[in-house]
């Protein structure tokens, strides 16, 4: 039975005798002293002895000679060594210049401003308040070029009022929605949060031009113009309350 058993084996791990002269390319083809049994084995195997699959005796690895270029395992340690001590190629100047000049248009630094803030702040503060309150003057004392202050008024205060909101909703959409519906916290985004200088001078000069008209125009001003709307505002709805209070007429 065991020779039966070697037999069929040995049957089945043989090749045709077509396939001897033709081996599969990188393989060693080997033969058993011992049983005479002939495989095949990689050519990348490391030992020098490997076992016959059928006798399992030693054999001997005997290689070919090397005809062309082989691959060859390389070792990761000596590859690592090698790289640390090798130095990086250096950058030409020609590569590495129009990279340099993308960047730094990408990331440019913004340049700081030409004026100090509070000059700035003073500058749009003395303009727009130099104007209105030169032209309130005039038109008090009977000047005839004090006749365009109303005007002037109202074409810089709706423009610095708009520039304002713009700034605002600039920095985010809910303090520019806040300005817009609450006024009061206008003056405060203006004096605490706004960044851009001359529109926080120019607003401020507005608020006191307004403020000096109470002195040149008592009687034009916008503030008692604005005095006297709300006082009849509240006369008109305390009216309609008496209106809606009173009893119904007897019928």
């Amino acid at each position: 039975m065991i020779c039966i058993a070697a037999g069929m084996a040995r049957l089945m791990l043989e090749e045709p005798s077509g396939s001897e002269e033709v081996s599969a390319m990188g393989d060693i083809v080997l033969q058993c002293r011992s049983c005479g049994h002939e495989f095949k084995v990689s050519e990348f195997i490391s030992e020098d002895y490997c076992r016959c699959p059928l006798c399992e005796s030693l054999v001997k690895v005997v290689r070919r000679p090397q005809r062309g270029p082989v691959l060859q395992l390389r070792d990761e340690k000596a590859a690592g060594k090698g790289s640390q001590d090798e130095e990086p190629p250096a950058v030409t100047s020609s590569a590495a210049a129009p990279g340099k000049t993308v960047f730094a248009e990408i990331h440019r630094t913004p340049r700081g401003p030409l004026l100090p803030g509070w000059l700035v702040t003073w500058s749009g503060f003395l303009s727009v308040g130099g104007i209105l309150v030169g032209m309130e003057y005039l038109l008090s004392a009977g000047f005839p070029q004090g006749v365009y202050y109303f005007q002037i008024r109202n074409a810089l205060g709706i423009l610095i009022y708009l520039l304002t909101l713009l700034s605002a909703f600039n920095d985010s959409a809910l303090q520019g929605l806040v300005c817009l519906v609450f006024p009061p916290y206008l003056l405060y985004y203006v004096v605490v949060r706004c960044e851009v200088r001359l529109l926080r001078g120019a607003f401020l000069a507005l608020l006191v031009a307004l403020a000096a008209e109470l002195h040149f125009l008592p009687d034009a001003s916008l503030i008692s113009e604005l005095q006297r709307a709300f006082n009849e505002l509240v006369e008109a709805a305390g009216a309609g309350m008496e209106r809606l209070s009173a009893p119904p007429p007897k019928m």
